[in-house]
């Protein structure tokens, strides 16, 4: 990448925690979630071409502001959002800051305003999906991300990205002008190619796993509800929870349910032992309520890597990609007596379930998008003739026009 401006000063506004994400690398530990390391070294590889390049984590595990051995200054906010006006130390952060570019990568009206009022150069980037809820809050939700959308349309904006094009979808769909918006993608390790496909396991108790945030958002109440109401396999079946949240109180549902003996909670674990875990297991679930504003998470590449059949909800961003009984089963949202039925069928079925073990293989092949974060960033924050040419060729109507394929 050619050198920015000597006098720029680079501002990544994130969930997370770059700090402590930083600190468990050098340690050896390893990453915590799929492509961590790589968005790490887009913003690394930036330090020796700037005045400043900062990381504001805003869902940090304590609060901190240092400058790491990287170059990287990395600014944490623990708890904002129980403040009543949580985006304010982050505006004050930036305020001391003085960016000349920003990298959002939270959808946050407040903040797009701030820039746009500071005359600072803007890049949205997320992956976030963007539904109004159902019912009597629908008027609230349309009414802000309109506001949002707004603020992304503004002419200071050149381009907005988000994860993949369902998620890209659902950004024109709340308004922001396509021709501005780019998806995007994150490199992808494991594939396929690194897990064998598989047959029905010999009869006996089975195995599940998640992993994800344990939040009931995410629909973890939910797959222990659908757990309690035995799949009728032989032996009953187990429970691995991957991940961190709000574990006391899903083990406290567990109890109440009855099944607490046959859910384990692991916590967080390396991303490295993410798929094998997923491919030791009969089957993984991935089972997002419509109100978690994700796009397609990783734990969905991860799965069908791992060769080990997936059944998920049918969130608006999966159902946009994957073919249910091809790919994998979907079961109704918030429905725990669906998902139930859906492990039944699948883990009483030999021929249905090694049809999906085989066919993940192809289904990854046509959700990995070419477009990586990492050069979408470096194109905008360089701003060359040829970079605008090229974002602005990669945009929403591009993918549009090949029926949403990868080109």
């Amino acid at each position: 990448m050619s050198s920015l401006p000597p006098d720029s000063r680079v501002i990544f506004v994130q969930n997370g925690d770059f700090r402590a994400a930083a600190e468990r690398i050098a340690l050896g530990i390893g990453e915590t979630y799929d492509a961590q390391k790589y968005s790490m070294d887009v913003v690394e590889r930036l330090v020796p071409q700037t005045a400043l390049t900062a990381v504001i984590c805003i869902t940090a595990e304590e609060p901190h502001d240092e400058t790491l051995a990287s170059g990287v200054r990395s600014i944490g906010f623990e708890n904002i959002w129980s403040r009543k006006k949580p985006l304010k130390p982050v505006i004050a952060a930036l305020e001391a800051l003085a960016p000349t570019h920003l990298v959002l990568r939270l959808p946050s009206r407040e903040l797009l305003t701030w820039a746009r009022r500071r005359k600072v150069r803007m890049l949205p980037s997320f992956a976030d999906s963007f539904k109004p809820r159902q019912g009597l809050h629908g008027w609230v939700d349309r009414l802000r991300l309109r506001r949002l959308a707004q603020a992304i349309d503004h002419p200071s904006v050149d381009f907005a990205g988000n994860h993949n094009v369902g998620a890209a979808e659902s950004l024109a769909a709340i308004g922001v002008r396509p021709e501005k918006i780019i998806p995007w993608d994150w490199p992808r390790s494991p594939t396929p190619a690194d897990f064998p496909s598989k047959a029905m396991a010999v009869p006996g108790p089975k195995k599940l796993v998640y992993v994800g945030s344990v939040t009931e958002a995410k629909g973890v109440g939910d797959v222990l509800r659908a757990l309690a109401a035995e799949p009728g396999l032989e032996g009953g079946t187990t429970l691995e929870v991957v991940g961190a949240g709000d574990i006391d109180d899903m083990k406290a549902l567990a109890r109440s349910l009855g099944v607490a003996d046959r859910v384990t909670f692991v916590g967080r674990v390396p991303h490295a032992e993410v798929a094998p875990r997923m491919h030791a297991a009969d089957a993984v679930l991935v089972y997002s309520r419509h109100a978690y504003g994700e796009g397609l998470p990783g734990t969905i590449y991860l799965a069908l890597a791992s060769r080990t059949p997936l059944v998920v909800s049918d969130h608006p961003m999966f159902v946009a990609y994957l073919r249910d009984g091809e790919d994998v089963l979907v079961a109704p949202e918030r429905r725990p007596d669906a998902l139930a039925g859906r492990l039944r069928r699948l883990l009483g079925d030999p021929a249905l379930y090694e049809r999906l073990s085989q066919n993940s293989e192809a289904a990854f092949a046509r959700i990995v998008h070419p477009v990586l974060w990492g050069e979408f960033v470096e194109r905008w924050l360089r701003d060359s003739a040829e970079d605008r040419a090229w974002l602005a060729a990669l945009t929403l109507p591009r993918w549009r026009r090949n029926g949403g394929k990868a080109i």
